[in-house]
């Protein structure tokens, strides 16, 4: 072999070898793979999507300065506190609060009301005035079904007036 150097006999007693025998204890094995299994706790890569990599510096930021971990996986800094300490939007406040009418509407009408008579609700109880594509995508989003307001096809009633000649030569 070479010469040894002198943090050499560290080196192995770190790695489990006593220098007579080439193999490792069994407590040394099981504390390096406690120690993979912790690198492998967010389970991501630096090709993955965005979305994986911004948890994965969440789930690792107590192990880890978030600085490091957003430069190794490329994650910008901003995106990951924007997308982790960011507040409700005024739109989704405002959607969340015209879907709980919409559900009291649904209910009290006996789940008979389509977009369209929800929408004239909202307005005259409510006071609500949004769109009846806006009230429409809403009850959608919480699952509601479509009430169709078409009319029923049949047949047509043609009434003969009695008094009309019937032939015109």
């Amino acid at each position: 072999m070479g010469k040894k150097v002198r943090g050499d006999k560290d080196r192995r007693r770190r790695n489990g070898d006593d220098g007579k025998s080439g193999e490792r204890t069994a407590k040394t094995v099981s504390g390096v793979r406690g120690r993979e299994s912790d690198t492998k706790k967010s389970d991501c890569h630096i090709h993955a999507k965005l979305e994986k990599r911004v948890r994965a510096v969440h789930i690792l930021r107590k192990q880890h300065k978030i600085v490091v971990l957003c430069r190794v996986l490329g994650v910008n800094r901003s995106t990951y506190y924007k997308h982790y300490e960011k507040s409700e939007s005024k739109r989704s406040q405002e959607n969340r609060r015209i879907r709980v009418a919409i559900l009291e509407i649904y209910a009290r009408s006996k789940k008979r009301f389509g977009a369209h008579k929800i929408n004239i609700l909202l307005k005259s109880e409510y006071g609500i005035h949004i769109s009846i594509g806006r009230v429409y995508r809403l009850m959608k989003g919480i699952e509601l079904p479509k009430i169709s307001t078409a009319k029923p096809v049949g047949k047509k009633v043609v009434q003969i007036d009695e008094s009309m000649p019937k032939s015109v030569s």
